[in-house]
């Protein structure tokens, strides 16, 4: 398998998201297992409701 990963920050990607009209609910970041190259970030967005 084949995998090709672009290393962005949570902050830059929280940015972007919301400038795309997303709220950010929660970042997190887990520190790197042994496998890991760094750490890795999950960030949780949510689009608005449709008014």
């Amino acid at each position: 398998m084949s995998l090709t990963v672009y290393w962005q920050s949570p902050e830059r990607v929280a940015e972007l998201l919301e400038q795309a009209g997303f709220a950010v609910q929660a970042r997190l970041i887990r520190a790197p297992g042994e496998m890991d190259k760094g750490p890795q970030a999950f960030v949780l967005a949510r689009k608005p409701a449709a008014a």
